[in-house]
C-alpha cells in the first residue's frame, strides 16, 4: 500500500458537519490525515464545539460538530439521507401543486390566450383597456 493511501484512507468514525441545504448536515467517514497540518483554529465563531476531521470523500478539512463511531454514524448517515430523499419527494408534490393553482388562477378569465387578441386593431385593444380601467375605478358608473 503507498504512503498516500495511508494517509487518505477512511476510518470506522464518521463525522458530522452542517450545510447550507436541507438537511443542513453532511456526513462522510473521518480519514487520517497523515501528514497534512491541521488548521488552526475554527472557520469562523460558531455557537457549537467541534473539531477538525479530515474528510477524504471532500478531500479537505471540515469543522464537525460530531464524530460518531461505526454502526451509529452509518445509521445517523443512512437516516440523513432517507430523510433527504423524502423531503425532495414531498418538495416535489408541493410545487407541482402549487403550479396548479397557479395556472387554475390565471386562467379563470383573468388572462386569456394571446391569440384570443389577435384580431383587434391597436385602437380596439386601447379604447378596450380604458373602458376596463374605468369599471375597475371606485365610483365609476359601470
Amino acid at each position: 500500500m503507498s504512503n498516500r493511501k495511508l494517509r487518505t484512507r477512511a476510518t470506522d468514525r464518521w463525522a458530522f458537519w452542517t450545510y447550507d441545504q436541507y438537511p443542513y448536515v453532511l456526513g462522510a467517514k473521518v480519514g487520517d490525515s497523515g501528514t497534512r497540518r491541521v488548521p488552526s483554529s475554527p472557520p469562523r465563531d460558531l455557537p457549537w464545539p467541534g473539531q477538525w476531521v479530515f474528510v477524504p470523500a471532500y478531500m479537505g478539512w471540515v469543522w464537525a460538530f460530531a464524530v460518531l463511531d461505526g454502526a451509529e454514524g452509518a445509521q445517523l448517515k443512512a437516516d440523513l439521507e432517507a430523510l433527504q430523499e423524502q423531503y425532495r419527494t414531498d418538495w416535489e408534490t408541493v410545487k407541482e401543486y402549487f403550479r396548479g393553482r397557479l395556472v387554475e388562477r390565471l386562467t379563470q378569465n383573468v388572462i386569456k390566450h394571446p391569440k384570443d387578441h389577435v384580431n383587434y386593431s391597436r385602437a380596439e385593444l386601447q379604447q378596450r383597456n380604458r373602458e376596463a380601467a374605468t369599471a375597475a375605478r371606485p365610483g365609476s358608473k359601470a
